[in-house]
């Protein structure tokens, strides 16, 4: 089972040992002997994780299985956590386990999982894995990064920022393709993102203390034009964000949106100018804010979350309660759904339905582990899998089919930043190798998707590549050939007149 089969081979039949090969996409007929559950059970106990994540790939796309595993799976396997509760079973629980346990690990690649007080410095990936993330090496650790929200996955940037400059990447193959001189950042950058069409990128500068500085820089992607800067006169910022593109490029789309103290700003991205405002009317101050659509924009403040729509004078739309403080939120699922997800003052998750605007919470963290308040200070949660950052504990939760721990990682000396995108997560940390000898400061992709982008060659790049490889086949070739040279005695005169004298 080293490599996984073709999906149309993928019809397991040891019980009967049928002769029938279901095509791509159909359904086994009824006259065919089902794989039994043990027959299962053993396929799946010999699969790496890997395999897993492959075959389940493959199961999505062929109907024909779907009634094979049926309930046989039961969370036993040596392969995923056995955490899992025992009503788990089935195809679709079967496929979330295994979606959520890949994704968990790929994030440990990056961070080393924490057990105890050791450190286990390799995921269950093997290290030949194709699946495993990419990377990039960076001259210093990154204070701040920033992931493209292109709609296509493959476009736009990834940016670094550390020192005085921050640089950007291509988000397909993660070569670099440029960078931007900061101005008056002298303590680093604090938080940054994007603009849909990453034609801009919004800076907000840190404090000595570590706090956002009340400003936002914005910076051209494609020229080195001078920063537009636009100052708040409020002591402290929460959180900027870009409003989402819409179907047209009038009114607010893609307008910057800040939250400072209790105030709500829309920023012009092109000017800078502050062009509405909102103030909260009591209550706590803005702990964090995330736009959620070319008009709408979800903030946090105390226990209460709120939903603002930026047409509108009155600007608050829709509130809801927390039970408790709450300092983080991930809303990259509101597009589709109507669920959110909140990271609380106490590093517990919480899980927000806007249509009954009551929330849930779904985990906490164990009073061994936490024995004091850790408030959260990143939720990133995509295709059923949970990833939480609070005080120095990263924490991956699998959401579907259930609340599972799928690990932890203290990273109080390894991560700097952390960032998420279209379809991927990113991670500042300070050594992608086992031996600290080696330690370089990475940034790590982790494609959520789970799938390995190939960058297409231009014709340019073929070309460039096949002169490179005759040209060092020619160097190779002059060697051989000084080296044989070098290795032959030249005939002296005496010698060769020797061997004609006898005639």
């Amino acid at each position: 089972m080293s490599g996984m089969l073709p999906e149309q081979e993928l019809l397991f039949l040891p019980a009967a040992r049928s002769a029938i090969t279901p095509t791509r996409g159909s359904v086994a007929s009824a006259g065919v002997t089902k794989c039994t559950d043990e027959g299962w059970e053993k396929i799946l106990a010999l699969l790496s994780l890997d395999e897993i994540a492959r075959l389940a790939s493959a199961l999505c796309a062929n109907r024909g299985l779907t009634a094979e595993i049926g309930a046989c799976w039961q969370p036993s396997f040596n392969q995923l956590p056995s955490q899992w509760p025992k009503g788990s079973g089935g195809l679709r629980g079967f496929l979330a386990a295994a979606r959520s346990t890949t994704l968990a690990e790929l994030v440990f690649c990056a961070v080393p999982r924490t057990l105890g007080d050791d450190v286990v410095a390799e995921p269950k990936l093997s290290a030949a894995s194709s699946r495993r993330p990419r990377s990039v090496v960076v001259a210093a650790a990154p204070c701040a990064l920033a992931l493209s929200h292109e709609r296509n996955e493959w476009e736009g940037y990834l940016a670094a920022a550390s020192g005085k400059e921050v640089k950007l990447y291509r988000r397909d193959d993660l070569k670099g393709c440029g960078a931007i001189a900061l101005q008056g950042c002298k303590e680093g950058v604090g938080t940054m993102c994007f603009s849909p069409d990453s034609g801009t990128l919004a800076v907000v500068p840190r404090s000595e203390s570590g706090a956002l500085v009340p400003s936002v820089q914005l910076y051209a992607t494609e020229d080195k034009a001078k920063p537009v800067v636009t100052k708040f006169k409020s002591p402290s910022l929460a959180g900027i964000d870009f409003l989402h593109a819409g179907p047209s490029r009038t009114g607010a789309s893609e307008d910057l949106v800040a939250a400072c103290g209790m105030e709500l700003f829309q920023v012009s991205a092109s000017t800078g100018e502050i062009v509405k405002s909102w103030q909260r009317k009591e209550g706590s101050p803005f702990s964090a804010c995330s736009a959620v659509s070319p008009f709408e924009v979800m903030t946090l403040a105390g226990r209460t979350v709120e939903l603002w729509d930026v047409r509108t004078a009155a600007g608050v739309a829709k509130s809801a309660e927390v039970a408790e403080v709450v300092t983080a939120l991930d809303a990259g699922s509101f597009g589709s759904s109507s669920l959110i997800y909140l990271g609380d003052a106490r590093g517990a998750l919480h899980r927000l339905d806007w249509r009954t605007g009551a929330a849930e919470l779904l985990w906490s963290p164990a009073e061994t582990r936490a024995p004091r308040a850790r408030p959260s200070h990143k939720v990133m949660v995509d295709r059923g899998c949970a990833c939480l950052l609070a005080g120095s504990t990263l924490t991956m939760l699998a959401l579907d089919p259930c609340i599972v721990e799928l690990g932890w990682a203290d990273v109080s000396e390894q991560l700097s930043a952390m960032a998420f995108g279209s379809s991927a997560w990113a991670f500042a940390v300070q050594s992608t190798a086992a031996s600290a000898k080696t330690a370089q400061p990475a940034v790590v992709v982790v494609e959520t998707s789970g799938k390995v982008h190939r960058p297409k060659v231009s014709e340019e790049d073929l070309e460039a590549a096949a002169k490179k490889a005759e040209q060092k086949e020619k160097n190779t070739k002059k060697k051989q050939e000084k080296t044989e040279t070098k290795g032959k005695k030249p005939s002296s005169g005496k010698s060769a007149h020797g061997r004609n004298s006898g005639r």
